[in-house]
Parts: structure tokens; sequence; C-alpha cells
């Protein structure tokens, strides 16, 4: 395994750590399964109104058969949860062990003071630790989703515990796997050591680092975008409305906020090439890309002629 590695990382760039536990090849395996799977995917996931599934004439024997029940925006909090957590985790361990002598004990829980907080995200910004890099990227992605679905989007209808449940374990293990490959790659395979100043390596990092954030705040902004623009269109009763998205880069395509969030991760992986974030940006591209079709095809079926035949899905002018 050590040789594989070293080879990877001379021919591919790609840090593996030298000696892959089980656990890290399941989580591997995992997310190539994902990135395939979002390549065959005949539809989006069952909460999404573009899924055949989700149907809101099924009526109360549909729900039934789907188990416990929850409202969208529960469901979607408790999608986001695990990965938040996952992070939290991660940059409260990083920042107690900058913290020395500085933390402070809360109900018999040590908790990181804002120097412990400030090292992390220092850290992580700019490029000098991967691990750091890795933690506060799940923080700031999945905590980000989190106060959107209390702050930005608006919802109606239910959502299956189990499917937000499943999904929610899944993030979970993104966000575990962001910090802790990145760790591994950095301790075992020289991720960190390898980026002198003006190398290749220095460079893909703050490339990679200025395309998940630029990605995250294009994402947000379009998300915002939407979300005011439903809110406007809702009927005089207050029900739910859907609307043909205007402005910035709705004008090019139909999910602007899909694309974004692909250079998000494509740059997290630029800036730490493991094997699991350039198989988790795989996977994200290849079920945005399939997502992004199908929105396409629902706005062209509600709107019909309305909807701007010059719009791609995704990419400008190209897909």
């Amino acid at each position: 395994m050590e040789a594989f590695a070293q080879t990877l990382r001379s021919v591919a760039g790609v840090y593996c750590p030298e000696d892959l536990t089980i656990t890290e090849g399941a989580a591997l395996v995992l997310f190539a399964a994902g990135a395939l799977g979002g390549l065959f995917a005949e539809e989006p996931t069952p909460y999404s109104k573009f899924s055949s599934k989700a149907d809101p004439k099924a009526g109360k024997a549909a729900a039934k058969d789907k188990g416990l029940m929850v409202s969208s925006r529960a469901g979607m909090a408790t999608i986001y949860a695990l990965g938040t957590a996952a992070g939290v985790m991660a940059v409260r361990s990083m920042a107690l062990e900058a913290d020395q002598d500085g933390a402070a004990s809360v109900a018999g829980v040590l908790v990181p003071s804002v120097a412990g907080l400030g090292t992390v995200l220092s850290d992580a910004v700019l490029g000098r630790s991967a691990a750091a890099l890795g933690a506060v990227a799940a923080v700031a992605h999945f905590g980000k989703r989190e106060l959107e679905v209390f702050f930005v989007h608006s919802y109606s209808g239910s959502m299956p515990l189990q499917s937000a449940a499943f999904i929610s374990c899944v993030y979970g293990i993104v966000g575990w796997g962001l910090h802790h490959f990145a760790a591994r790659a950095a301790a075992s395979g020289g991720l960190d050591s390898d980026r002198s100043a003006g190398s290749w390596a220095a460079v893909r990092l703050q490339a990679g680092i200025a395309m998940f954030g630029g990605g995250m705040l294009v994402n947000a902004v379009h998300h915002a975008m939407l979300a005011r623009q439903r809110a406007a269109a809702k009927s005089k009763d207050g029900s739910k409305a859907y609307v043909i998205p205007r402005g910035r880069l709705f004008e090019l395509v139909a999910c602007p906020h899909y694309l974004a969030e692909s250079v998000q991760w494509a740059g997290l992986a630029l800036a730490l090439p493991t094997p699991l974030h350039i198989l988790w940006a795989a996977q994200t591209v290849s079920y945005l890309s399939g997502r992004a079709a199908h929105t396409t095809a629902w706005y062209q079926s509600r709107f019909g002629d309305a909807y701007p035949a010059s719009r791609r899905h995704m990419v400008p002018f190209l897909y």
C-alpha cells in the first residue's frame, strides 16, 4: 500500500494515506459508488419536487408507505445536522489542541477559546494546515445549509424521516472524511510539507481555497435570489408558488447554484487532493448535473414556451 500511495502521489499528485484502514477504504468505496450512481440515477431524491415520487396528490396511503413523515423544514434540518456536527467536532478538537491552557469548561465540557478557534480558522484560510481546511470546509458548508433551512428557504409538505436520517448519516461521513482524510494525508503523505512557497502545490492550494469560497458565495447568493422571487410570487391565499428565476446567472442556466456548488467542491479537491475529496467532488458534479437536467424539464413542463429556450441546465452555453 505504501508503494501504491507514493506512486499515486508522484504520478497523479493525489495524496493517499500510506496505511489505509478498513474504515477509510469503505468510505472511499461508498463515495466511488455515489459518483457512479449520480451518473446513472434516473430521478432526484424522493423529497425533491422534481421526483415523480414526490406527488402531492398521492394522499395518505402513499405517505403511510413512506413511514414516519416530518415537515420538510424539519427533514432538511435533519439532513444537514450530522455533517455540521462532524465538522464542529473536528474544529473543536483542533482548537483545543491550539488552546493549551486557554480552554474553558462549561457543564463539564471543554470549550475552546476564541483564540483557539481563530488559530484553526487562520490555518485553514491561509492553507497552513490541510486538516484545519478540511474541518472548516465541513462546518462552512453544512453550517451554511442549516442557516439556509431556517432563514432563507421556504418549505411546504413533508418528507420521510428515514430518508432524512439516511442522508444525514451520509453527510456525517462526508463531514468526518473532509477533515480525517486531509489530516491523514498530511501526516503520512506529506500533503502539508510539499507546499513550499511558489511551488505548484502551493498555487493549487490557494486556487482551490478561492474556488471553494467563491463557489459557496455564489451558491448562497442564488439561493437567496430564488427564495425571494418565490416569496414574492406567492398566491393571495399564501400558498407556495413557483416562478421562472430571473437575474444574474439564472439568465444563462436553470441551476447556477448547482454550478457554484460543483465549483466549490472541485476547488476543495484541488486544494486537498486526497481520494475522498476527489470522489466527493465527482459525486457532487455527477448528481447535480442530472438534477439540473430534471430541473429544466420540470420548468419546461410547468411553464411551456414561457421558459427561455436558450437557457442551459447548469454550465453556461455548454450544458
